[in-house]
């Protein structure tokens, strides 16, 4: 693939006027509906099924529709969703580059990228998990020519260390907590009140999982938390799936989502990875720009919420999923419209991306004279 053949006209501009951001919505359980103002609450987040929490019968294992645990031979129960297609469906974004040029022809890109598994390898040791030398000049010309986002379960500060780019909008703990640059210094922190919760739970599975069980590693994530078992030993990974398990039994202002070899602990809240992609194109005012059009590039499967919240919006983007061929730590079903198969691939969709007609940015509306914040009630206590 030459990269000359790899430019397209993109310059019409973007629409103007910053429009009431979108605020999420908690359980009936978790908040009571008076303390939200009627106002504050969007008709529609786009959400996947995946959100609910099934019962694996089987196993004893709390999973979700769509969930992924085949590495360690526990499977996800629940039911399929009709919008996640096989994988053999799906063809390479590089091999369709010229058909995915020509649909954003007269339009400018708005790039979503995860980051671990997308922009990085995975790695054993998740704080070194860093991006190969290359892709940062890559992802830095992207930023320096579109609005790009990093959109990761990482709490904010860490991927940023990890990114090291001030261009660039940062949405951390799964979207949960979300920054711009300097120059459109949007921000929402959603449930900040959990935040005391989460800290306590850290804590409770450093005692309970990761000094017990060898290989465990716990990761606070800020508005998330993570309970890493890559480095466990097979015949001990069901020892770590109970600890979690019975550990959100308890807190039911907690939920569970499962990744590539690790368990996600989060806020029982509705809102995900696709909330966070709509959050920031309606803060900048692009979610409903007919000259705008969105891409999202991630590998796991909450990364599979933003292909969603993608296919829902009015825009006609796409969503490229990451994943080698044969890999037992994905299940073989996604939304996403193209496959690209390691960060390696990712850099050189980039890199053609990159070698658009460099029309100036359009300029964005100004945003509020305060950065605009959602914050949400305290959580429910257990006890």
């Amino acid at each position: 693939m030459q990269t000359e053949t790899r430019t397209a006209a993109m310059s019409a501009p973007l629409s103007s006027g910053v429009p009431s951001l979108l605020a999420p919505t908690l359980p009936s359980e978790a908040v009571p509906p008076e303390t939200l103002p009627s106002d504050s609450v969007p008709s529609e987040i786009p959400l996947s099924t995946s959100q609910e929490a099934v019962e694996n019968t089987t196993s004893g294992i709390q999973t979700i529709p769509g969930g992924n645990d085949t590495s360690d031979g526990l499977t996800c129960a629940g039911q399929a969703d009709p919008d996640l297609q096989e994988l053999s469906q799906k063809k390479n974004a590089l091999d369709q580059w010229q058909q995915i040029r020509e649909s954003m022809a007269g339009k400018r890109p708005v790039v979503f990228l995860d980051y671990d598994g997308t922009l990085s390898p995975i790695v054993k040791e998740p704080d070194r998990a860093f991006m190969k030398d290359t892709m940062r000049p890559v992802l830095q010309k992207v930023a320096s020519m579109f609005t790009t986002a990093i959109v990761t379960g990482r709490s904010r500060e860490k991927v940023y260390q990890f990114v090291q780019l001030d261009d660039v909008y940062y949405a951390g703990s799964h979207g949960f907590d979300i920054s711009g640059p300097l120059k459109h210094p949007i921000s929402c922190q959603v449930a900040d009140g959990f935040r005391p919760l989460l800290k306590r739970a850290v804590e409770d599975f450093e005692e309970t999982i990761a000094k017990r069980i060898q290989g465990a590693e716990i990761e606070d994530n800020k508005f998330a938390l993570s309970v890493h078992y890559r480095n466990v030993s097979p015949e001990l990974i069901p020892e770590v799936h109970a600890a979690v398990n019975a550990y959100i039994a308890d807190e039911s202002s907690l939920e569970l989502r499962h990744g590539k070899m690790v368990l996600e602990v989060r806020p029982k809240v509705s809102w995900n990875k696709g909330s966070a992609v709509v959050w920031i194109l309606k803060a900048l005012g692009l979610d409903q720009s007919e000259d705008v059009f969105p891409l999202y590039l991630g590998d796991d499967m909450t990364d599979e919420d933003a292909f969603l919240a993608l296919r829902s919006m009015n825009n006609s983007g796409i969503g490229i999923l990451v994943r080698e061929q044969g890999d037992k730590e994905r299940v073989a079903g996604t939304a996403a419209n193209y496959l690209l198969r390691n960060p390696d691939e990712v850099q050189e969709f980039l890199e053609c991306l990159s070698q658009h007609e460099e029309a100036p940015l359009a300029s964005l509306p100004e945003p509020p004279a305060a950065a605009s914040s959602v914050v949400l009630p305290q959580p429910v206590s257990s006890e």
